[in-house]
């Protein structure tokens, strides 16, 4: 049963959608936190997540935006090509990610299996790459990067599960930890300009922490 964390969890981020204009980033990350919240692990979950990170847009761009838009509003600096460069990481990363659910999702036991063989060299690429950016400082103008980068490392790892169930540790460890950095700057944000982009990234720490009980860990 749904406990009332759940529940707020749900209408808040709910509202967010719906204050948010679709397809720019602060919709992007609203959207993720109420689909990670309100889907049930398995196969409703897997569709949820090929539909939001499968969408018809320009990701890079849409995450660049944030880095700009952060970037302007704290008046804090950003190294662009060091971010274009992860943003590259990123995309590749979330097409490989997309190439296994769709195969997962068909159902064909064999190419699975061969897809299943690389995601541990993916989950590896993932985590890489999601410690990078998390090392990037200052962390405010960058927060959306941070959370592209380390929301799929979080889908690779729970994909890693069935077949590596020592990820079970890593996926409880990361979610929490992942979400204390997003907190930590969506505090800081809060401290600069306050708003609805430290909620936006508040929420999203939440729903991440969520993972391991909505995968049975």
């Amino acid at each position: 049963m749904e406990n009332q964390n759940d529940v707020n969890q749900h209408q808040s981020s709910e509202m967010q959608k719906e204050i948010f204009e679709t397809h720019t980033w602060e919709w992007f990350f609203a959207k993720e936190a109420e689909g990670i919240t309100a889907s049930s692990a398995g196969v409703e979950y897997s569709h949820f997540i090929k539909r939001h990170f499968g969408l018809d847009i320009d990701y890079s761009k849409l995450i660049m935006e944030s880095v700009k838009e952060l970037s302007e509003k704290v008046h804090e600096d950003f190294n662009e090509t060091s971010i274009n460069g992860l943003l590259a990481q990123c995309e590749n990363i979330r097409s490989r990610y997309l190439d296994y659910l769709e195969t997962k999702i068909k159902g064909d036991a064999g190419i699975v299996r061969i897809q299943e063989d690389k995601l541990l060299e993916l989950e590896k690429s993932a985590g890489n790459t999601a410690s990078d950016t998390t090392n990037l400082t200052p962390i405010t103008p960058v927060l959306g990067l941070i959370s592209y980068a380390c929301s799929l490392h979080l889908l690779v790892i729970i994909e890693v599960i069935p077949a590596a169930a020592e990820f079970n540790e890593t996926l409880t460890r990361l979610a929490a930890e992942y979400g204390t950095i997003l907190v930590s700057g969506a505090n800081e944000i809060g401290e600069s300009i306050g708003g609805r982009e430290q909620e936006l990234f508040r929420n999203l720490a939440s729903a991440w922490r969520l993972l391991p009980n909505k995968h049975g860990l």
